[in-house]
């Protein structure tokens, strides 16, 4: 799940989809999002916004911040 990208989360339709060759059998798969996969999603969604309005644009769903050096300005990757 760590490389799902947003073009692969559909929250109108409710289904997120894995793209052949990211699965361990190499097949792409269509899945249901639950309650809870949705309020995660959303809250990844809401600080993707934040991130995209202060110019950090990325297509990872998860990500983390981490600095360049020690005490430095923290960045998403």
């Amino acid at each position: 799940m760590l490389p799902l990208e947003w073009r692969n989360v559909d929250f109108a339709s409710g289904e997120v989809h894995i793209d052949a060759g990211a699965s361990k059998n190499g097949e792409g798969r269509v899945f249901p999002m639950t309650d809870d996969l949705r309020t995660l999603l959303r809250a990844q969604w809401a600080e993707h916004l934040r991130l995209a309005k202060a110019g950090h644009l990325f297509p990872q769903v998860f990500f983390r911040e981490v600095a360049d050096e020690r005490g430095g300005a923290k960045r998403p990757r």
